[in-house]
């Protein structure tokens, strides 16, 4: 019940589990499954999170967080209204392509997507056991896309599991692919996505290549870009 601000605060305590993610254990796992699953930077963030929760034997649900969503406001507050919630996907939100025309090379390079199929913004969501046990369950037979499709997917056809938005007017400030959003225009108690915090870092180690370049551009379009609640057509 403390104040907690940012996610990252957490990390200094040696209490709070720090679980180890590779590459090659994920690909091994999955097989053939990980490339399209695992996402455009084939990171094994979203392979080990939906293994993992599946395995445990002590959660039904829990909380996955990228590092460049922020929550202007104590993370409390906002967690524990969902406390009670039942949803196997709690995202911020979720657009049906049931009827959409329009070809997109991720909905068909998704193999459970057909007439049915759903994406989801879920940069921040919440998972169930049940629904992780069944995106496994999918992957293992031969069945694979990118978990934006996925898993929502997997979900929709289901039947028996729920897919639920977090409530748009009293959470979100602005939700999107891009482009990064300026700290300084933040809402209090409001979720945004990306934000991208920069660090000073020494130059000589050359971290991030062409850096004062891709920092003028996400300066630049702070400014030039119209900023969205969430992406039209999400519900």
């Amino acid at each position: 019940d403390g104040d907690v601000r940012n996610i990252t605060d957490w990390l200094p305590n040696t209490s709070f589990p720090q679980l180890p993610m590779h590459r090659r254990k994920e690909m091994t796992f999955l097989k053939r499954a990980y490339r399209r699953f695992s996402g455009m930077w084939k990171c094994p963030s979203k392979p080990f999170q939906t293994r993992w929760l599946a395995s445990q034997n002590d959660f039904d649900r829990a909380w996955f967080i990228e590092e460049d969503v922020y929550f202007n406001g104590n993370w409390n507050k906002f967690l524990k209204a969902y406390t009670n919630d039942d949803s196997d996907l709690l995202a911020c939100g979720f657009r049906y392509n049931t009827n959409n025309p329009r070809k997109d090379p991720l909905v068909e390079a998704c193999e459970v997507c057909h007439s049915k199929h759903v994406h989801g913004l879920i940069s921040i969501h919440r998972l169930s056991k049940n629904l992780a046990r069944k995106t496994i369950k999918t992957l293992l037979a031969n069945k694979t896309g990118h978990h934006e499709y996925f898993m929502p997917t997997v979900c929709y056809l289901d039947g028996e599991c729920n897919l639920r938005t977090i409530s748009k007017d009293k959470w979100i400030g602005s939700f999107h692919f891009r482009p990064a959003i300026d700290p300084s225009s933040m809402y209090k108690d409001k979720l945004y996505h990306p934000v991208k915090h920069w660090i000073e870092a020494d130059p000589k180690l050359e971290l991030v290549e062409d850096y004062d370049d891709l920092k003028e551009e996400i300066e630049r379009t702070w400014k030039s870009e119209p900023i969205q609640k969430i992406p039209a057509g999400y519900e």
